[in-house]
């Protein structure tokens, strides 16, 4: 591996978390300069990187990969969708802890927090097991499309109801669900669309792009809960969960249609990668 490429792959991913991130909530409002400064510093990192790894003979990602429309739908289809499920995963851990007092929330310690991420694990797991069956029925993108369907059902769910404690299990059970099925068949999504010869490189580059999807997404929710913090308080409004749920369905949205605009591209092309797929 590239540490050199690494470290520039690093280098512009700081800049544009910390112009996210929640410890400097007030950057947008009291520094506007900084922040732009902070992004206008991510893309020129970004665009050095690309340079870079377009001319290196042993890149971190091979991104001439991306000339193909289905493999650059796939991984914009992991982006979108590492960033509204990652999104949905810290406001709800974050909103059940939030002191009755506030007028919301439910106040409960880490422990009883930490209980409500059972639900996602769980069917998490059992929506892993449903991809297998459901491959023998559908086109690997559609199977991707139905685990993007269940985040935004739960990230709708969340946006319009959420005060009573039993309806944040149930928003983490299907979110568990929609990331077990979507986790699972995007490799196949991946590899129907990829000559055989390129699969690891491949799915080495959408696990960066995933890893960047939950990076943005965790730094959304944080900064869309800023947006919503009165001045010299502590938490945010109600409505800023409401907001930041929004978002994240926005995100899912654009992830659903793009994986069905995969499924027709996967149509139209050769599955150069059927005989790793079963």
């Amino acid at each position: 591996m590239s540490v050199r490429s690494s470290t520039r792959h690093g280098a512009y991913s700081e800049p544009l978390a910390l112009a996210s991130a929640k410890r400097i909530r007030r950057v947008w409002t009291d520094h506007p300069a900084l922040a732009a400064a902070l992004l206008a510093v991510a893309a020129v990192l970004l665009g050095a990187w690309v340079h870079r790894e377009r001319r290196s003979p042993a890149p971190l990602v091979d991104l001439s990969r991306l000339r193909n429309p289905a493999v650059a739908g796939a991984n914009a289809v992991m982006l979108l969708g590492g960033i509204g499920m990652y999104l949905l995963l810290t406001l709800v851990t974050r909103y059940v802890q939030t002191p009755r007092s506030t007028g919301y929330g439910f106040g409960v310690d880490v422990f009883v927090a930490g209980l409500v991420l059972v639900p996602f694990s769980a069917l998490g797991f059992a929506g892993g097991k449903l991809v297998p069956p459901l491959r023998k029925r559908l086109a690997p993108a559609t199977v991707l499309a139905v685990g993007g369907a269940a985040v935004l059902a739960a990230l709708v769910l969340f946006a319009l109801t959420r005060d009573r404690l039993w309806l944040s299990f149930a928003v983490m059970g299907v979110l568990g669900l929609g990331v077990g099925v979507f986790s699972a068949a995007m490799p196949a999504a991946i590899l129907a669309v990829t000559p055989a010869e390129e699969t690891s490189s491949a799915m080495s580059f959408n696990q960066v792009v995933r890893s960047v999807g939950f990076s943005i997404g965790s730094a959304l929710g944080g900064l869309t809960l800023a947006a919503e913090t009165p001045v010299g308080a502590t938490f945010p409004t109600d409505t800023g969960y409401t907001t930041a749920a929004w978002v994240g369905a926005g995100a899912m949205t654009v992830t659903v249609v793009t994986a069905l605009t995969l499924r027709q591209a996967s149509r139209r092309e050769p599955a150069p990668c059927s005989s790793l797929l079963g």
